[in-house]
């Protein structure tokens, strides 16, 4: 667990020095902005949160049916983890219709 740790930290105080170096040129702070702010960027990005979650359920839902042959208790946390899934999917939709 310590390497773990010690991997969490040098990562970020390396994103620390790396924002601190972008706020110091206008330059560099300009392209961050517009990376960050470009609208098909953040549509491309929304696309591949959408494929990737749906490519994690179909994984989950298959290793569920598998797993039924194998052990019950691995299929019933599978099945805790896609229902968990689908509530947090519903709460932060919530939370995010009354933002906007």
């Amino acid at each position: 667990f310590t390497g773990m740790g010690t991997g969490l930290m040098v990562g970020a105080i390396m994103g620390i020095i790396q924002l601190r170096s972008r706020m110091k040129n206008e330059e560099t702070l300009k392209k961050a902005r517009l990376a960050e702010t470009d609208e098909r960027e953040r549509e491309i990005s929304n696309v591949a949160i959408r494929m990737t979650s749906k490519v994690m359920m179909a994984a989950l839902y298959l290793l569920m049916l598998f797993s039924l042959f194998i052990a019950k208790k691995v299929a019933l946390v599978m099945c805790g983890l896609i229902l968990l899934y689908f509530v947090s999917y519903i709460v932060c939709r919530k939370i995010i219709s009354k933002r906007m």
